[in-house]
């Protein structure tokens, strides 16, 4: 006896029948999640669409590689709208779903960090592939860095991610300052 069978011949019996195994269902993906990442995305490729079909510096002025009609008008609402915001949406929903990611792993028994270390390789791979192949632009990489940095950093207090933050910040600026000082430095000087 099979199936359906089994179950009805052992209520006759008085047995208690086997409870039912049912196919295991996928964790709900919180949409509102989606819905800002596609809007995220949406917004960065309005900033980065300048770059798809001109010179790299299109992203940067109105008027590269000529002024075209419109193009000052398109760069002023595209700056206003969305350059920054969305890319800091982007990041920000990026750091929120590496660490649900981590959780759902958890709770199914398997090795989140783990399974999220592999996760942040892979995505650094198709993004140097995207790079060397299709578009100068790409971000995947830098994604893929950074994330495995939050990653070695997520079981810190926050007084110490703080500390790092200012660490990491005054590294940033002295580097910065030092290559404008050699910038400087470099700058031929004519005598009269």
């Amino acid at each position: 006896m099979r199936g359906r069978e089994a179950l009805t011949a052992a209520d006759d019996a008085g047995q208690v029948a086997p409870a039912r195994m049912s196919a295991p269902t996928a964790p709900a993906r919180i949409s509102a999640i989606d819905g800002l990442r596609g809007l995220a995305v949406l917004g960065i490729l309005a900033i980065n669409v300048t770059g798809f079909w001109g010179p790299p510096l299109a992203s940067s002025s109105p008027i590269v590689p000529h002024p075209e009609p419109g193009a000052v008008a398109w760069y002023l609402a595209a700056f206003v709208l969305f350059e920054g915001k969305m890319r800091a949406l982007f990041t920000l929903l990026f750091g929120a779903s590496l660490l649900l990611f981590i959780d759902a792993a958890e709770r199914r028994g398997a090795s989140g960090t783990w399974l999220q270390v592999r996760r942040l390789l892979w995505l650094g791979v198709f993004g140097y592939l995207h790079y060397l192949l299709l578009w100068w632009g790409d971000i995947l990489v830098t994604y893929a860095l950074c994330g495995l940095v939050a990653l070695a950093l997520r079981r810190l207090q926050t007084s110490g991610l703080v500390a790092v933050a200012l660490l990491a910040l005054a590294g940033f600026a002295a580097l910065d300052g030092g290559a404008a000082l050699v910038g400087v430095a470099q700058i031929p000087t004519t005598s009269f």
